[in-house]
């Protein structure tokens, strides 16, 4: 891993100097695109319970959009945390950027994005509730994704497994051939036309 790379700028290690920047800096310059926005007009169209937004993003653009109960397997930026494991303090809403990690007001260790980090597991509810909703899926549709980061990247297969039809949007070729149909383009410009 090269020092410039993502995985060693975003991991647990790096946090103290480079990740609390990076995810600061990633609160500061959120992009907003038409895809949550389309994602979310079809959950209001079928309902929450047949439209499961599960999402590697941690900048709550799908939330912000209408989409209610996103699963968001890496975390959220509006979120912080304590460092300490041992700590009692729940992650709380804040969209403050920090010059340095304040400390916790319950034991003082510093504080963070509660996200996920490169080398760091997903959250146990998370990991679950992604797995529940997997098995009752009858339609996949992976957005945006490189298709390569794991254990998002293994959904596909999940939903295979249980007889779904498989779908990807992205601006690149899938990987893998795991999906039954593939649609190369601009997501925002895709997805209305594939879901309207």
């Amino acid at each position: 891993m090269s020092s410039g790379s993502p995985t060693a700028i975003i991991s647990p290690a790096a946090f103290p100097t480079s990740g609390a920047s990076t995810a600061d800096a990633g609160r500061n310059s959120l992009k907003r695109s038409r895809t949550p926005d389309t994602i979310a007009e079809l959950q209001r169209r079928r309902g929450p319970e047949a439209v499961t937004v599960i999402t590697q993003n941690v900048d709550g653009l799908h939330q912000r959009a209408g989409c209610i109960d996103v699963i968001e397997l890496h975390g959220s930026l509006s979120k912080t945390r304590c460092t300490s494991i041992d700590c009692t303090s729940d992650p709380f809403d804040d969209w403050t950027v920090y010059d340095a990690p304040p400390p916790c007001p319950v034991c003082a260790s510093p504080l963070r994005p509660a996200i996920t980090l490169f080398n760091e597991m997903l959250s146990a509810e998370v990991d679950w509730k992604s797995k529940r909703a997997l098995r009752d899926v009858d339609l996949f549709i992976a957005i945006g994704t490189s298709g390569m980061v794991w254990p998002a990247a293994n959904f596909v297969r999940s939903a295979e497994y249980v007889g779904a039809r498989t779908v990807y949007v992205n601006k690149e070729e899938a990987p893998t051939n795991s999906f039954h149909h593939e649609f190369i383009g601009a997501a925002e410009d895709l997805l209305p036309v594939l879901l309207g």
